[in-house]
This record gives C-alpha cells, sequence and structure tokens, in this order.
C-alpha cells in the first residue's frame, strides 16, 4: 500500500507527491501507522525509567 509519511488530511497537492510516498505492507498500513495518526501516540518508545518516551501517551499525561 502507498502510505503518505505526512498525512495528507484532504490536501491534494501533499497527497499526489511522490516524496510523501512510501511502500507499506497493508497490515502495517491499517493498524500502526492509521493508530498513531488516530490517537497522536507515535509507536511506544520505553525509556530507561521504564515509561513511555512519547510525551502523548496516556501515562505521561497529567491526572490533574
Amino acid at each position: 500500500m502507498v502510505n503518505h509519511r505526512t498525512p495528507h488530511k484532504g490536501n491534494i497537492e501533499l497527497f499526489l507527491d511522490p516524496t510523501n510516498h512510501e511502500s507499506v505492507c497493508k497490515p502495517h498500513h491499517d493498524g500502526v501507522i492509521q493508530s498513531e495518526e488516530r490517537t497522536g501516540i507515535v509507536s511506544p518508545i520505553i525509556g530507561a525509567d521504564g515509561w513511555p518516551d512519547d510525551p502523548k501517551h496516556p501515562s505521561n499525561r497529567s491526572m490533574t
């Protein structure tokens, strides 16, 4: 499948720009990539402290 490195969100120029395209398998595109776009959370990379590095991860959100 063709994945858009930068989500086009309806921008036709970005949609058609070949430098914004990458080839990925369907399971990866429909799973991990779309989940990251939907949630804004990048693949969970765990830091030395044992917590996810991504500040958008729910574990790093303030509980106030």
